[in-house]
């Protein structure tokens, strides 16, 4: 298929920009390729193999000098201010994409400079072959647009380095570097760049501030890592200074040098940024709850701190923070019995989040101020207690008072970070068949810490501990009903303290194409009532756990790479409280083979074959799972990408089906899945993912289809539809009134189907000034038919053939219809550096059950009427002041 724009957006886009240029842009022509070469073209210079640091001989590694500036730059994208005048440019940029050792198709110069507040880095960008192309988006947000970016290895460790970006059009991006492999780009800073055209293409300028780097202050000459690349979006062209070969697995050891930086001072040691947010909400009624209407009003505030207490050390600080302006999360329908883990977009957690990181996931900051989950009401039966009535409102994220992050290099090999973050006591309101009305806690007053060391050994080699800590601040003077509908009596805890600590080691290869890595961790549980797995494990007070994680691979190299990871879950494992754990009670061994070749080929630009196989059990011994996965990758010489996977999964048991232990059996299923991307310099472009599976007397399918209509420079429209389907497998019917049976399991014939979209529109006016509009519509239904029984026995294992006909009438219940339409605007201004105005309306559906009277469930859009929604007007406005 071709994704060529239609004739009415080619007329749109030439009456904006008459331009050849604009032309161009619509229907771009295909870059001639150079001609392909295994070894590098005449005039080009094979690169040297990098010296590490601290290894013997010199240092080969090609070098930028920087020269002092007598007084700062204008900053406005041109090189005419005489502070660059009399400073040598390096041209000796390499081609790595598309053709790996190939000369630049064009020229590109760099240059720097520096003074007493930052470091400035100029770019010369000759383009006179292929037309421009510039994007204007929000900050951080990729796009096929001419880019410069540079990589500064500032710490000298060839381990982190920071990154910095900018497009022809002045739009911004950054990122950390860490571990020498993994990148960051969440992390944000203060600092500036411009672009400008130019009569032979264009260039750009970028001012750093000596603040935001990490160095030694007390060396008198400094001599930093730096790694330039510029990209050319039609040609879809990426060439660095120096040379990074694409097959090895870390870049940094084959950085240039940035040399010459003379007699640096430590940047300003202290940032403020105070905010005030005032927000106004709505809620429509709800049959769950009784309130509704208006609340709000009353303007908040709050305080952000940096503290850079050494040149190396930072201190973070945040009172009453508030996140009202990030997107929201995209609503999923989850058919699996495990935590979907979502990804952190608050800016307290992300930066610095790369020192937290640990294979295991000791840490996720989502559980630090998430909203809980809705309490149980007690239901009356038994006469043990009295019916409650219906929740006033259901219990929303819990505010965070304070948090505070410590965070960088301490000595000369050790990097250290301490969080500790407070959330205040979070309650909810039940109104009791008497009319009177009970506030009991959902979530307690609650500290979390996190301590993170991690030290080098030698060259090659880290080793890291980490701990954590959840402490709740009950108050235990009476009698009191726990968010599961239990009873504590005085004295007596609901809600329990947990601690985690555990100890990790990476080892790499000098060239980094080997790498060996593992992690032991422990857990331990005081007070709180038990908290019974789905697996049927209880853990309570006292509760002991351990686990352990290794990996070997090889990362680098032309043609080969494997990967080997063995992961081992204790029964009373958990670090849920502060991390993401999917489950305890697991062996699980993973092994990864793939072949590629990064040469371009007749019809490709590069080529990967993949074979990926995974063993689980649990502790008994329980088939969890084996299966089998052989995939195909490819990017089409039209930078079309392709991928096709073919998968095998024996009949397996899932010992979380039942929530108590008893292992239903999971069928046998053969599937595949397909990718699709369309060349990304079009107009209009797409793409197709999706997943097939069969099996015994069903089949499941997932599909979704992003589009993205580029209709202005700086109007981004993104449209993906959304479909799912899973028919024909045997489940526990979760929601009928039977699954609670003393007697028997109740399973049934699984319909699950989803319907959706995500829709998302960006306007940037100037790269500091822009709308977007975010928008989801989900649908979701279950429908059981074919009910089966068979005896309830916690921890027995279940075969599909021993599912007996139900012997009693067959529940009305059972089926699952959820419905949500989610709306987010957010209007940003920055209207000095790190000074940002946000005004924000949302549109909030959680995706409630929509009753169904006993009818079916079926994909109803009518049904988002039935669901209550929260509307949300927020103002947000901060000031940055630093020193």
């Amino acid at each position: 298929m071709d994704f060529r724009p239609s004739v009415a957006a080619a007329l749109l886009i030439a009456i904006a920009a008459p331009s050849s240029r604009a032309a161009a842009w619509v229907f771009p022509k295909t870059v001639p390729a150079p001609s392909r070469r295994t070894a590098p073209p005449p005039g080009v210079v094979a690169m040297p193999k990098p010296v590490l640091p601290g290894s013997p001989g010199p240092q080969l590694s090609p070098r930028l000098n920087a020269v002092r500036a007598s007084s700062p730059p204008i900053l406005d994208g041109l090189l005419e201010d005489p502070a660059w005048a009399p400073v040598p440019g390096s041209t000796a940029f390499t081609q790595q994409v598309p053709y790996d050792g190939a000369p630049p198709t064009e020229p590109t110069s760099v240059r720097a400079i520096y003074d007493d507040e930052a470091v400035y880095l100029g770019f010369e960008c000759t383009q006179t072959k292929t037309p421009i192309v510039g994007f204007l988006t929000r900050r951080d947000e990729d796009s096929e647009s001419e880019w410069v970016s540079v990589f500064i290895d500032s710490r000298r460790d060839a381990r982190t380095a920071y990154f910095f970006a900018v497009n022809v059009k002045g739009v911004i991006a950054d990122g950390i570097m860490h571990d020498g492999t993994k990148m960051n780009y969440e992390w944000d800073e203060n600092w500036e760049a411009r672009a400008a055209l130019t009569p032979t293409g264009w260039s750009a300028e970028m001012r750093i501030p000596l603040r935001v780097l990490r160095f030694t202050p007390d060396l008198p000459v400094q001599s930093w890592g730096l790694s330039v690349s510029r990209f050319f979006a039609l040609a879809q062209e990426k060439v660095d200074w120096p040379h990074i070969p694409r097959d090895v697995a870390a870049p940094i050891p084959f950085f240039g040098r940035l040399d010459d930086l003379r007699d640096l001072r430590r940047g300003g040691a202290v940032e403020l940024r105070p905010f005030a947010i005032e927000q106004v909400r709505h809620r429509t009624p709800d049959a769950a709850v009784i309130a509704n209407g208006f609340d709000g009003g009353i303007p908040s505030a709050g305080l952000d701190l940096k503290l850079h207490l050494t040149q190396t050390l930072t201190l973070d600080a945040a009172i009453n923070p508030q996140f009202g302006e990030i997107d929201p999360d995209q609503l999923i329908q989850n058919l699996n019995n495990y935590e979907i883990q979502l990804p952190e977009k608050r800016p307290l957690f992300l930066e610095g989040a790369d020192l937290f990181a640990t294979p295991l996931g000791i840490f996720y900051s989502r559980r630090i101020g998430s909203s809980p989950l809705t309490p149980a009401l007690r239901s009356g039966t038994g006469g043990v207690q009295p019916a409650d009535g219906r929740l006033v409102d259901v219990p929303g994220a819990a505010t965070i008072y304070a948090a505070t992050k410590i965070a960088g290099r301490v000595w000369d090999s050790w990097t250290v970070g301490l969080l500790s973050a407070l959330a205040s006591r979070n309650e909810y309101e039940v109104q009791l068949p008497s009319l009177l009305r009970e506030r009991r806690t959902v979530e307690p007053l609650t500290a979390f810490n996190v301590l993170r060391l991690r030290g080098e050994v030698g060259d090659r080699a880290q080793i890291g501990v980490i701990g954590t800590a959840t402490t709740r601040f009950e108050q235990t003077g009476g009698d009191r009903v726990c968010p599961t509908g239990e009873m504590a009596v005085a004295g007596t805890r609901c809600f329990r303290d947990s601690a985690v600590a555990g100890l990790d080691a990476i080892w790499r290869s000098p060239t980094a194409a080997y790498v060996a890595s593992g992690q032991l961790v422990g857990s331990a549980v005081n007070s709180g009532l038990p908290e019974v797995q789905l697996d049927g494990t209880s853990i309570g007070s006292g509760a002991r756990g351990t686990g352990g994680w290794l990996r070997v691979a090889k990362e680098g190299g032309r043609h080969f790479l494997t990967e080997f990871v063995y992961t081992g879950i204790g029964r009373k494992l958990t670090y849920n409280d502060l991390g993401f754990m999917p489950r305890q009670n697991l062996h699980e061994t993973k092994a990864g083979f793939e072949l590629r070749s990064l040469d371009p080929g007749a019809l490709t630009l590069e080529r990967h074959l993949r074979l990926d196989l995974s063993l689980r059990r649990n502790l008994d011994g329980l088939d969890l799972g084996t299966t089998a996965e052989l995939g195909f990758r490819v990017r089409l010489q039209g930078f079309w990408n392709v991928s096709v996977a073919t998968m095998l999964a024996p009949s397996r048991f899932d010992d979380r089906e039942t929530g108590d232990g008893s292992a239903l059996q999971r069928v046998f299923y053969a599937g595949g899945k397909a990718e699709v991307s369309s060349d990304p310099r079009r107009v209009f472009g797409g793409g197709l993912k999706g997943e097939v599976r069969f099996f015994d007397a069903g089949m499941g399918a997932d599909l979704e289809m992003p589009l993205v209509l580029r209709a202005l420079p700086q109007l981004q429209i993104e449209l993906k539809p959304q479909f799912g389907y899973n028919s024909g497998e045997q489940r526990v019917a979760w929601n009928s009134l039977l699954s609670g049976d003393p007697a028997r399991y109740v399973f049934g014939r699984q319909l699950a189907r989803t319907l959706g979209a995500v829709f998302k529109v960006s306007y940037a006016f100037t790269p500091r000034l822009s709308l977007q509009t975010y928008a989801q519509l989900f649908l979701a239904a279950e429908h059981y038919t074919d009910f089966r029984e068979a005896p309830r026995l916690p921890g027995s294992r279940i075969p599909i053939a021993a599912l007996l006909p139900l012997t009693v009438a067959p529940p009305t219940d059972a089926d699952l219809q959820q419905a949500a339409l989610n709306v987010n605007v957010v209007l940003r201004w920055e209207y000095r550096l790190g000074s940002t105005l946000f005004v924000v309306y949302s549109r909030s559906q959680l995706p409630g059950i929509v009753d169904l009277m006993g009818t079916t469930a079926t994909l109803r859009p009518s049904a988002i009427r039935n669901v209550a929604a929260v509307d949300t007007l927020l103002v947000k406005l901060s000031y940055w002041w630093g020193s």
